[in-house]
C-alpha cells in the first residue's frame, strides 16, 4: 500500500478588501476628488490563514479614501471566531469586523461595506 501525504508548511497569504461608497463628508467637502457614484473608502487586510489558530494573530492593514489615497501599512491585532474576523485598526480603539459567511464588513455592529478575498501575489518575492 502506498500512502502519499502532502504537507503545505506555508499558508496561502490572503488579502481581504472592503469597499464602501457614499461617504457624504468626503463627497461634500472634496467634490473634485470624491464622487457620489464611486467608492469613497477601502480597507485592506493582508493575513496568513495559518495564523487563525495562534494565540495572538496579526494582519497587515492599510486604508484608502478618495481624498488622501492609500495610508501606510501597519500591523494590527486580529481576533478570529467561527463567525467573524475582527481587527483593532487603532483609530480611537475602533474594531473593524468582517462576517466570514457573507463577507460584509464594518465598525461596531454596522456591516456597510462589501468585502472580497484574493490571493497575495508572491511570485516576485526574493525570500
Amino acid at each position: 500500500m502506498l500512502l502519499i501525504v502532502s504537507f503545505n508548511t506555508f499558508a496561502d497569504p490572503k488579502i481581504i478588501s472592503c469597499e464602501k461608497g457614499g461617504n457624504t463628508f468626503l463627497i461634500n467637502n472634496y467634490p473634485n476628488q470624491c464622487f457620489v457614484d464611486q467608492i469613497t473608502n477601502m480597507l485592506e487586510f493582508t493575513l496568513e490563514t495559518n495564523d487563525f489558530s495562534k494565540d495572538s494573530p496579526n494582519a497587515e492593514y492599510r486604508d484608502w479614501n478618495c481624498k488622501d489615497g492609500w495610508s501606510g501599512t501597519k500591523r494590527v491585532p486580529m481576533v478570529v471566531s467561527p463567525s467573524t474576523l475582527s481587527f483593532n485598526i487603532g483609530m480611537g480603539g475602533v474594531i473593524y469586523s468582517i462576517d466570514r459567511k457573507d463577507l460584509k464588513g464594518g465598525s461596531s455592529t454596522r456591516r456597510d461595506a462589501i468585502c472580497s478575498i484574493s490571493d497575495v501575489d508572491t511570485s516576485e518575492n526574493q525570500i
